[in-house]
């Protein structure tokens, strides 16, 4: 499992404070308790975005747990009308390779996907969520192409980064070399 020490090993420390999250609020209001690595995340850094393709959005820039979860609400929706719509899902291996799979819950069922970030071409990065936040994997999905690491937050980032882990929507290199911005600052990687 990868720290938040790897992730600053790549792209840096902040040059920005992050915005404060009260986590006992953020997690009452929304029914979930986070990751100890995505809290950790938190609490180094703010809004980060990667080449201007990868957003991954800060919990502490809404005043409220139920404004960031309206933040995310088209995305909520778009993902269970999919679910609702069909009974199967187009589900890729890392090798882009897909097979039939059912589609998975979206927050607010339990075990749900829950979103943490986006792209540029339309993409949705979510946690398959668990009572054990020790246990949260990662989904992104196009909606009509969905991938599952079953790894952390961290994991999947610094994988990504380092070229360790493929998303088939992020293309061949990945985020290798990519641009960091955050609240504004730009660092290249």
């Amino acid at each position: 499992m990868r720290s938040i020490t790897d992730l600053e090993a790549i792209i840096g420390p902040s040059r920005v404070p992050p915005p404060p999250v009260n986590w006992t609020l953020f997690e009452e209001g929304t029914g979930l308790v986070f990751p100890d690595d995505y809290k950790d995340w938190a609490s180094r850094y703010s809004t980060l975005e990667f080449d201007e393709f990868l957003l991954v959005g800060h919990p502490g820039t809404s005043e409220t747990p139920q404004e960031y979860v309206q933040s995310w609400a088209d995305v909520l929706e778009n993902m269970r009308r999919w679910g609702e719509r069909f009974d199967q899902i187009e589900l890729v291996d890392d090798r882009d390779v897909p097979r039939p799979a059912p589609p998975f819950p979206v927050y607010p069922a339990p075990q749900g996907l829950f979103p943490w970030g986006n792209t540029s071409n339309g993409d949705y990065c979510c946690w398959l969520t668990d009572p054990d936040p020790g246990k949260w994997t990662i989904v992104i999905t196009t909606l009509h192409r969905w991938w599952h690491y079953p790894g952390t937050f961290t994991d999947v980032l610094v994988g990504l980064l380092n070229g360790h882990v493929r998303c088939p929507t992020f293309g061949p290199e990945g985020l290798v070399g990519a641009t960091v911005e955050e609240a504004g600052w730009i660092r290249e990687s």
